[in-house]
């Protein structure tokens, strides 16, 4: 699925939305629990794939979904990946230039949105206070991949997110770069795109590590004769069958 917002940052002359960082993620966490309503999707992992800003409302939406007591709660149970491309996680010194853009053309009479660009200033205290919720999030979980992309051209003479600003810092992150500028790092041409096909190894990497360990995780029948033993009208799920199994050894039932 894909999914959008009123924010145009690249152009910066522009009539947007009036929504912060916090509105958009909240929406976002709406939009994507109302296309999982039944039981059968609720199961469905989730891998987010975000570009620029947009990684900065995958984090917030994520880390708001983790400390929620509702069903949005269940949008962070079940992500499993979070790849980001030219994400400004520490900020982007284009904000500044950027609001300077917006003061000139408000003399214009036009009606810029300059909350999200307040927010992506470097040393934001929005993006600290999102960083360290997100990070929390990765910490608790310690089952979410990060992967990062930086880019390696320059957009109109400048490099829109730094190195130093590209990566979580998250100790199990890996990091890779994308021969294109800000904008065209996240459009491909074809399969054979050396981007497409970079981007593709890594999700394939988590989609293989995944189905391996489900497979490690998953508990083997009990035998027969054990299945006899138990209590009649017993009801067990999946642990209490993983208790039983590590259990079942002849130390322990001397």
């Amino acid at each position: 699925m894909t999914w959008g917002y009123d924010v145009t940052i690249n152009h910066l002359i522009s009539s947007s939305s009036k929504s912060s960082i916090y509105h958009h993620s909240e929406t976002l966490l709406g939009d994507l629990a109302s296309k999982r309503i039944d039981e059968s999707e609720k199961e469905t992992p989730i891998i987010f794939i975000a570009h620029s800003l947009g990684g900065i409302i995958v984090k917030d939406a994520l880390q708001l979904s983790a400390k929620d007591n509702s069903y949005l709660k269940e949008i962070a149970a079940a992500t499993t990946g979070v790849m980001f491309l030219g994400t400004p996680h520490h900020g982007s010194k284009a904000a500044s230039l950027g609001k300077l853009a917006f003061r000139i053309v408000q003399a214009f009479l036009q009606d810029p949105n300059t909350k999200i660009l307040q927010g992506l200033e470097v040393n934001s205290e929005i993006l600290e206070r999102i960083s360290r919720g997100f990070g929390q999030l990765l910490a608790a979980a310690d089952r979410i991949r990060v992967h990062s992309f930086r880019e390696e051209l320059n957009t109109h003479g400048m490099m829109i997110v730094d190195s130093f600003s590209s990566t979580v810092g998250y100790f199990k992150e890996t990091r890779g770069s994308l021969h294109a500028n800000h904008k065209d790092m996240a459009r491909f041409t074809s399969s054979d795109d050396i981007k497409f096909q970079r981007v593709t190894a890594v999700l394939k990497r988590w989609i293989s590590s995944s189905t391996q360990e489900q497979a490690i995780l998953r508990p083997a029948p009990l035998p027969a004769q054990d299945l006899e033993t138990l209590p009649d009208g017993l009801i067990f799920d999946e642990q209490y069958r993983t208790c039983l199994l590590s259990l079942s050894s002849t130390d322990a039932r001397r």
